[in-house]
């Protein structure tokens, strides 16, 4: 189905044309085939009648392998905020502005490439405007020129890594070659893709903070995972695709990183600096973006050891147990800096958290991250973190608004599974819509741990209480004063979805019902057993 944006303008959507173009440097696998519980859930459209009028489409197109990549998904959502009343969605900042349209100008006349002996791209007798104004360069021209160092850098660094992988004996893909990679890897294009991210993925994966987040300082593995995933945002472009060709020898050397990092650091560390913190991040988003690709080396790759390696380093890091500070000094000012380090250091440890449940879900897996030792801060309101200057996050955290700050996870799930329902209820009355999206997860990643130490059929029941009681707490956050739906954005949005899900997965589990492959207790390298199950019981009334 096109979004409202493409049919409206007559355009092919994104959701239908992202995923033409083959998955980055690796071939789409047999194994995502549809299967015949597809096929026959394909003949008919969807109702939601025994839904309670909630849509499942985002989770079909989300699960769903042989159509559309979940960043595809998440993409065109994003793009089609803009042209919806009523989201809350910012419009473009003039930075996002200018990082959006600059692409162009370096791309065809990147200036600082004189300073390294690259020829212009364009025609020396075009009549262009020369943007060297003076024998000095701009602010702008000094700024390009910087971030134009950095990529020769990055660049450097891939090749090493390519020549490490050719020493050990690496299963290489394709051959590094450095005049493509300087080809690839512009000003404009890494400008363009690191926007597209922070434009089109960010709110989905709150894990690094936007308006203090600087090209030029950050690590080039978060770099390097940046415009990688930028480069999924819409429809597949010549630079989007070539850029995705590096991707197996970025993973290698984001992961190589990443594990020699872990030897050298001590278990549970006091606090993790911006150097280790950065390559944590890049590895977790990395992950993300590398489920986009249906390969099936690949995604045994993520299951087997990415995953396992992103969970081992943040758990080494002692994120999960991330406290935040008293922001608020004893001079009674505020330590902006100081909250934005806590942030974004447990927001790390609850997003591997709740990606790590999507994995388990997708692969049919036992989660590896247990509640019990998410023992950090929640995550603070999306307002509070999004305060692009120490003004604005003063006067946003001077309204002291009561949250849920003072909870652990365990702490929550512990009040959801086993407080009364009206105490439950009226306590927790003040959750985010995160911290909603946090809870669901959780309860999911019990679920498949019972499932699969065969314990569903004894924790059904509690489960679906807790379930039932989230459902209540959902609706009546979720709604304002008047009774109308309050916007969400990013996964937020779906988590009724996700309430769905986990509701049917327990309503089936009590029916004894074994015919979908997803109910075998065996794990499965492709989405598309997740996906059979959702149409196979969209309508299940349990």
């Amino acid at each position: 189905m096109p979004c409202a944006r493409c049919r409206s303008s007559g355009a092919v959507c994104t959701y239908e044309r992202v995923d033409h173009a083959s998955s980055p440097a690796t071939p789409r696998s047999d194994v995502d085939a549809r299967s015949s519980h597809s096929q026959a859930a394909d003949a008919g459209p969807i109702s939601n009648g025994q839904r309670g009028g909630i849509s499942i489409e985002f989770l079909l197109n989300f699960t769903n392998p042989s159509g559309y990549r979940p960043s595809a998904v998440i993409a065109a959502e994003a793009a089609e905020l803009d042209d919806v009343d009523g989201e809350a969605r910012a419009q473009l900042d003039p930075t996002d502005q200018q990082m959006a349209n600059d692409q162009m100008f370096f791309d065809f006349a990147d200036v600082p490439s004189v300073f390294f002996g690259f020829p212009f791209l364009m025609e020396r007798d075009a009549e262009y405007p020369s943007p060297m104004i003076s024998d000095s360069l701009t602010p702008e021209l000094e700024d390009a020129y910087a971030l134009e160092v950095r990529i020769r850098e990055l660049i450097h660094e891939l090749s090493a890594q390519y020549s490490s992988m050719l020493e050990r004996n690496d299963a290489i893909q394709m051959a590094f070659d450095l005049q493509f990679a300087e080809s690839v890897f512009t000003v404009g294009n890494v400008r363009h893709f690191v926007w597209a991210f922070f434009r089109y993925f960010h709110f989905s994966f709150p894990i690094l903070h936007k308006p203090t987040f600087d090209l030029q300082t950050a690590s080039l593995p978060l770099l390097l995972t940046l415009i990688l995933f930028g480069s999924m945002s819409s429809n597949d472009s010549d630079s989007s695709i070539a850029v995705r060709r590096f991707s197996y020898i970025a993973e290698a050397y984001i992961f190589d990183k990443l594990i020699s990092q872990q030897k050298l650091q001590t278990p549970q560390s006091a606090f993790v600096n911006n150097e280790e913190l950065e390559l944590i991040q890049a590895s977790l988003l990395f992950l993300v973006f590398l489920n986009n690709v249906n390969d099936l080396a690949t995604r045994r790759r993520i299951r087997l050891q990415r995953m396992p390696s992103v969970n081992a380093a943040v758990r080494a890091s002692g994120l999960f147990a991330h406290r935040r500070r008293p922001f608020i000094t004893a001079q009674g000012t505020y330590d902006w800096r100081g909250f934005i380090a806590d942030e974004m250091r447990l927001r790390v440890g609850m997003w591997t958290c709740i990606f790590e449940t999507t994995i388990s879900i997708f692969f049919n897996t036992p989660p590896q991250i247990a509640t019990a030792e998410m023992t950090g801060s929640m995550p603070c309101d999306e307002d509070l973190f999004r305060a692009e200057s120490a003004a604005d996050f003063e006067r946003v955290a001077s309204l002291g608004r009561p949250n849920q700050q003072a909870y652990t996870l365990p702490e929550l799930m512990s009040r959801l599974l086993l407080a009364p329902p009206e105490e439950n209820e009226n306590k927790e009355n003040h959750v985010s819509a995160t911290v909603m999206l946090i809870l669901i997860c959780a309860l999911m990643s019990a679920i498949m741990s019972a499932r699969m130490n065969l314990l569903a059929s004894m924790t059904t029941e509690p489960m679906l209480r807790a379930t039932d009681r989230w459902k209540r707490l959902w609706d009546s956050m979720s709604h304002d004063s008047e009774g109308r739906l309050l916007p969400h954005i990013g996964f937020e949005k779906h988590a009724a979805e996700y309430w769905w899900l986990t509701r049917t997965m327990l309503r089936v589990i009590q029916s004894g019902d074994q015919s979908c492959r997803y109910l075998q207790l065996v794990p499965c390298d492709s989405g598309q057993i997740l996906h059979d199950f959702i149409r196979k019981y969209k309508d299940f009334a349990g």
